[in-house]
């Protein structure tokens, strides 16, 4: 399965260089603050990624 890869986060536009980021669209602080705001809490590199 060919996941979608993500080169900008999605909140604040910046670059992602982790893979793991790159999977999940969102830098390790955004990806805190998008859960904090959808008072949804998990950690994100909880995301396997599988190539």
């Amino acid at each position: 399965m060919n996941e979608q890869k993500f080169l900008k986060c999605k909140r604040c536009g910046r670059r992602l260089s982790s893979p793991d980021s790159q999977v999940v669209g969102y830098g390790p602080i955004c990806f805190r603050k998008v859960q904090e705001e959808e008072s949804v809490q998990c950690d994100l590199f909880d995301f396997e990624v599988t190539e």
